[in-house]
């Protein structure tokens, strides 16, 4: 069997891509694709995993921004995400997304910024761990508007969207197809999309620029 490792939880974005990816492939090769999930250390587990696989191509790695973010911040890698890995397709670009718990009471990204400011530290923001895309917008958020939230980072995004509906964080910046259906059902509030552009999942909703 081919093994398609996923640094994150079953349930999350990238859990939910290779296992629809590994069933079209497992189809078409006519053999059976394994989804492995090696968790920790925003993918880097997985990655330092693959990295040190037999190279006959029957271990795959189906990384994710998160495992750029860390090359760039983490100099002791005991890999090269670029010279150990061939990239072979671009199977899936989510959108970040920009949430928060219903009860914060705010409904624009000023609003969020005026009750983060008059309460320094107070608020917390979920991420699917250190150095993943959650989490360095959360940070890039941070510095750009001189506000302070806590960081708390979870091993996926099923995780920390529970804490989130839960009130045990209030704000969160998501792969948008880990919360839209939470969003869709008035569960979480959905305040702007991250990106330069409009998302095409949420057309009608702001960018953070």
């Amino acid at each position: 069997p081919i093994h398609l490792v996923v640094g994150f939880t079953p349930g999350s974005v990238a859990d939910i891509t290779a296992r629809v990816l590994g069933n079209r492939m497992g189809q078409i090769l006519g053999q059976q694709v394994v989804v492995e999930n090696k968790l920790g250390a925003a993918s880097n587990i997985a990655a330092e995993y693959v990295a040190r696989s037999p190279k006959d191509g029957y271990t795959l790695f189906l990384p994710g921004s998160a495992n750029i973010a860390n090359a760039a911040i983490n100099p002791n890698l005991s890999f090269d995400i670029i010279k150990d890995f061939a990239p072979i397709a671009l199977v899936n670009n989510a959108a970040v997304i920009l949430v928060v718990h219903p009860s914060l009471n705010v409904n624009s990204v000023k609003e969020l910024i005026e009750l983060a400011k008059s309460k320094p530290g107070e608020l917390s923001y979920a991420s699917t761990g250190i150095g993943s895309a959650p989490h360095f917008s959360g940070e890039l958020f941070m510095q750009m508007t001189g506000t302070k939230l806590v960081h708390v980072p979870y091993q996926g995004s099923p995780q920390a969207a529970t804490d989130l509906l839960a009130g045990r964080v209030q704000v969160m910046f998501s792969p948008a197809t880990a919360v839209i259906g939470l969003v869709r059902d008035g569960k979480l509030k959905l305040l702007a999309s991250a990106g330069r552009k409009r998302a095409s999942i949420v057309p009608d909703v702001p960018t953070m620029k």
